[in-house]
Order: C-alpha cells, then structure tokens, then sequence
C-alpha cells in the first residue's frame, strides 16, 4: 500500500479476476466490494492522462463506467448503488468534490504541486484497502 502512487495500473490485476468472480457467482458482499474497488481503481488512473485536452474523455469514460456498474449490475434484484452500505455510498459520492479539487481546480495548491496526485492516490489507497478488508473477512 505504501507504494500505491507509483504503481495505479496494478488494479488491474485485481479486478479482472474480480469481475470474472461476480459473473461466475455474485455475491452481494463481492458485488459491494467491487464497486469500490472499481471506482477507486479506475478513479486512480486519471492522473495518468493529465493533458487538458484529455479532460473531458476521461471523465465521460469514468462517469460511463461508474453509472453503468452501479446500476446494471444486479444482485437479490438490486442494483450495486442499492446494495451498498451507507459508508460505501459516501465514499463513492467523495470522488465528485475530488476530482473537482484536484482537475478543475489544482492551481489552489500554490507550490505544492503534488498534492492533488497525492490526494487521489490517498483517498484511492483507502476504496483500495477498504475493499482488500472487506473481501478478506469474506473469504476467509
């Protein structure tokens, strides 16, 4: 974990298998965990483009991929967003006023030019951690 920053692209790793787990047989304690996984992890990935010019695809792409996993995914005839715990919701929701702090407005930093990488990569790390705690009580 105390690596995350340089390494974004490993959650990768970890949700493929994951989404191949939620097709083979969804859980709704899996189901929950990867949406916050998802969304941390590919929420994490958008520093990697940083181009002003990149700004409006890879936000159309994350709101695309969020609103769809949130909402299609079904599990007990529930979508992911209805299935999740309050805390969970909040975290996913917390992304909004990131990304406003962090692409819309990082001139605010002043000279700290890494803290709004640094802010995602903190606030990825927790959906990250939180996820890993979540499906280990599950599985063992």
């Amino acid at each position: 974990m105390f690596g995350w920053h340089v390494h974004e692209k490993a959650v990768i790793l970890i949700l493929v298998p994951l989404g191949v787990l939620i097709a083979r047989s969804p859980s709704k304690r899996v189901v929950r965990m990867h949406a916050v996984l998802s969304v941390a992890g590919f929420y994490s990935l958008l520093p990697l483009l940083f181009g002003a010019q990149e700004l409006v695809p890879k936000t159309c792409i994350l709101l695309m991929w969020t609103l769809c996993s949130l909402n299609l995914l079904r599990v007990d005839g529930l979508s992911t967003w209805q299935s999740l715990a309050p805390i969970e919701r909040i975290y996913i929701i917390g992304h909004v006023p990131l990304f406003v702090l962090t692409e819309l407005a990082p001139g605010i930093f002043g000279q700290l030019q890494f803290m709004p990488l640094a802010l995602v990569s903190v606030y990825a790390g927790l959906g990250v951690g939180y996820s890993w705690v979540g499906l280990a009580s599950a599985f063992l």
